[in-house]
């Protein structure tokens, strides 16, 4: 299988760990949301684009991939709580 994902600016905490909500699909087109907790870079390469790339605007999540993100974010504050 494969995905594609699209970095959104909302930050989750999984195992205590915060991860950044990614939204996607599969190749065959199911909708998901992907909570990537650290990308690393090989040493020596230049990784201010990819900050940089980071921090722009959100963006839109499929309504499935929403739902899946928003029980997260509810998981995240009863945690929290």
């Amino acid at each position: 299988m494969q995905i594609t994902v699209k970095s959104t600016k909302e930050i989750v905490h999984i195992n205590g760990a915060p991860a950044r909500a990614w939204v996607g699909s599969t190749s065959e087109g199911a909708p998901i949301v992907a909570y990537i907790t650290c990308i690393q870079v090989e040493a020596g390469v230049e990784c201010a684009e990819l900050d940089r790339e980071l921090t722009e605007k959100s963006i839109p999540a499929p309504a499935q991939a929403e739902q899946l993100h928003e029980q997260a974010k509810k998981e995240t504050a009863a945690a929290n709580a």
